[in-house]
Formats: structure tokens, C-alpha cells, sequence
């Protein structure tokens, strides 16, 4: 049957074996995942290690779900920081006893106004740091002061609220020039502040402080469990289908010389089995679960199958459901 995907053998003993994408690693506290196969037989272990590697996909998939900031919950960063800054602005102006003088007025709108300028320049350098003191309050109001960011995180985050700070302080400007009616350029605040307030969302435990763990026996009951299947009923998504963009694919790896014809006969033929196995569908619309699952269908299938008569007429699927109990090579 040749070698297993994803299995190293410990004496006579398959166990599964897959390494962490480095995103996800602190919030496992390890860099592989590794459970015993509980068996010496290939034939069981390939079929064992191929449901440990999708259930590891699911555990991947809801981990970068559940840990990371959604483009809601920087919306709704976003919307706390203009809306905190006005309020308290409008706060200040109620309470004072005296109004402005002149001076006081005109030093307020120069002030502003090049404060919006400095923020369009950092937001052309890149340069986050202006507003990390900022980012970083308005990550522990909303999530609380123990909230974690990984880098990426926490570079998104600046980098929206450096983009609505230029709104922020242009409406302050405004202000200080007596309009009242400003209105946000910034397209992410728009549409925050057009929808009802975002809650927290629920479940982050990374960004709420304290990080997830898996451990190798959940895994390892996993591995025991039915294989999931595919979620039917996938919501419409627009853009060009897959064959389309596979045989664009194709044809600019053969214009590049980077693929000989008979590696771009042998591509067409895989991504047909794809569209077989999941459908024509927009790209956007298939999962890494899909993937994995695909990349297993192909492991099972003998060599030779598209030779053989017997399997004439027969869906890749259909094929390795026939051969899953013989030895075929």
C-alpha cells in the first residue's frame, strides 16, 4: 500500500502525526499534534490516519474561527473609538462654563486639521505605531484588559482604527469650525455606524486571555468517531467557478513553460475528479476541510484505475469505496 500520509510507527504501532501551521501553536501550547493509531495493521492505520487528519482540519478551522478578530469585530472597533471620541468631546463642550475665545478656537481647528494630515502620512508609511496606545484601549474596552492579539491581529487593528482616525479627527475640525454634520469618508466606520451596535463577539478565548488547548486524547477520540461530511446547502457565492479558474490555471503554467504537456494533462484530469467529487462552484465557496478531504480521496486511489476496465463508468469515490478492503497497489 505503500507509505502512509501523516503516520510514523512506534515499534509495531501506527500513530498519527501532523504538524501545527505556526499561526496556530501558542494557542495549542504545541507545534504537532501526535496520538497512537492503536494498531499494527496498514490497511486500518491509513484509514484511521485519514479521519485524524480531517478531524485536526476541523480543530484548525475552529481555532482560526474562534481565536482571531473578524472584520465585525474591527467594525465595531472602529465604531467604538469615533464614537468614544465625540461623545467625550461633546461632553467637554456641555460642561464648559465659559465659551471658547477666539484664539482657543482657532488653535483647536489648526490642530485637528493637522492631525488628520499626519494620520493620512502614517497611514501611507505603515506606520502603526501612532495609534498603538489607542488600539490597545479600545481592544481592552470592548474585550476586556487582558485581551491578546497575535501580530497580524493586533497590525489589522491599528491599521483600521489609523484609517478611521483620520475620520475622527477631520470631524473634530469640523467641529471647531462650527459643523456639526460631519460625515465619515472611511467606508468600514460608514457602514459600523449605519448598523446597530456590534456585541463582543462570544467565545474568544484568546482575545478574552486565555488561550485555547486541545490535548492528543481528544484527538485520539476523534480518530474513533464517524467521519464528518460535507455541510450541504452552501450559500450562493458569487465569481468565476473552479473549472474555469483551474483551466485558466492551466494554461498560464503551460504559457510560462512551467508545465510539460503531459503534467498539464495529468492537472486536467485531477481537477476534473475535484469538480466530481465538490461541484463546479465559485472558488471562495470551498473549505480547507474540502481540500483535506480531496487530498485523501487521492491517496486511496489504485494507480492504475483509469487503465482498468472495472472501474469504467465509476466516480473516483466509487472506486475507492471498491478497493478500500484489497491490497491494491
Amino acid at each position: 500500500m505503500g507509505l502512509i500520509p501523516n503516520t510514523t510507527r512506534r515499534g509495531a504501532i501506527y500513530h498519527f502525526r501532523r504538524a501545527v501551521p505556526a499561526r496556530l501553536q501558542p494557542f495549542l501550547d504545541r507545534s504537532e499534534l501526535i496520538c497512537s493509531l492503536g494498531t499494527s495493521d496498514p490497511k486500518v492505520a491509513r484509514a484511521l490516519s485519514r479521519r485524524a487528519y480531517l478531524r485536526s482540519e476541523d480543530l484548525f478551522e475552529a481555532l482560526v474561527a474562534r481565536e482571531m478578530l473578524t472584520d465585525d469585530d474591527i467594525s465595531a472597533l472602529v465604531r467604538d473609538f469615533y464614537e468614544t471620541v465625540l461623545a467625550r468631546d461633546s461632553a467637554v463642550r456641555l460642561m464648559r462654563d465659559e465659551p471658547l475665545s477666539e484664539s482657543e478656537r482657532q488653535y483647536r481647528s489648526d490642530y485637528y486639521r493637522e492631525l488628520a494630515e499626519n494620520s493620512r502620512l502614517d497611514l501611507a508609511k505603515s506606520a502603526f505605531g501612532s495609534v498603538q496606545l489607542i488600539t490597545s484601549a479600545m481592544v481592552g474596552k470592548r474585550f476586556g484588559s487582558d485581551a491578546q492579539l497575535d501580530k497580524l491581529d493586533r497590525r489589522r487593528a491599528m491599521s483600521a482604527i489609523l484609517q478611521a482616525g483620520i475620520d475622527v479627527a477631520e470631524a473634530l475640525h469640523a467641529r471647531a469650525e462650527g459643523d456639526f454634520g460631519f460625515e465619515p469618508r472611511d467606508k468600514r466606520l460608514k457602514a459600523a455606524l449605519e448598523q446597530p451596535a456590534i456585541s463582543a463577539s462570544s467565545g474568544r478565548t484568546n482575545v478574552h486571555g486565555t488561550p485555547s488547548s486541545a490535548s492528543c486524547d481528544e484527538l485520539a477520540e476523534a480518530v474513533g468517531a464517524s467521519p464528518q461530511t460535507n455541510a450541504p446547502g452552501r450559500p450562493s457565492i458569487s465569481g468565476p467557478t473552479f473549472s474555469v479558474a483551474a483551466e485558466q490555471f492551466r494554461e498560464d503554467q503551460l504559457r510560462r513553460k512551467i508545465w510539460e504537456q503531459q503534467t498539464a494533462r495529468q492537472a486536467r484530469k485531477t481537477f476534473e475528479l475535484f469538480c466530481e467529487r465538490f461541484g463546479d462552484q465559485p472558488l471562495s465557496a470551498y473549505t480547507r476541510r474540502d481540500a483535506a478531504t480531496f487530498k485523501a480521496l487521492l491517496e486511496d486511489l489504485p494507480a492504475l484505475y483509469g487503465k482498468d476496465p472495472t472501474f469504467k463508468g465509476k466516480t473516483a469515490q466509487q472506486i475507492v469505496d471498491a478497493v478500500r478492503d484489497l491490497d491494491v497497489p
